[in-house]
């Protein structure tokens, strides 16, 4: 949420009509990280409307587009260099 704007609209508006497309976290490894990250966003999307609305002190209608968009993604973690381990007379 955009703080700042919504102290602004702070008994200015009447209704608020916006909109997100939120991300999601690719379950990467380690697995049990990206879930957590992921559980951790969508908890955060789900409760940005409300929060803006108490904010700001009118209802909100917020959209977001629903499904999963196909897109690469910049980085793949196969893509990434392998580091070899080192030991720390080698550093």
């Amino acid at each position: 949420m955009r703080t700042q704007t919504a102290l602004r609209l702070r008994g200015r508006v009447d209704l608020v009509v916006g909109g997100s497309a939120w991300w999601s976290i690719p379950a990467w490894r380690p697995r049990w990280l990206t879930r957590r990250m992921e559980e951790d966003s969508a908890r955060t999307a789900a409760g940005v409307a409300a929060a803006m609305a108490r904010v700001v002190g009118s209802p909100v209608v917020h959209a977001a587009p629903l499904g999963s968009p196909r897109v690469p993604a910049p980085v793949e973690p196969a893509d990434l260099p392998r580091l070899a381990p080192q030991r720390c007379g080698d550093l």
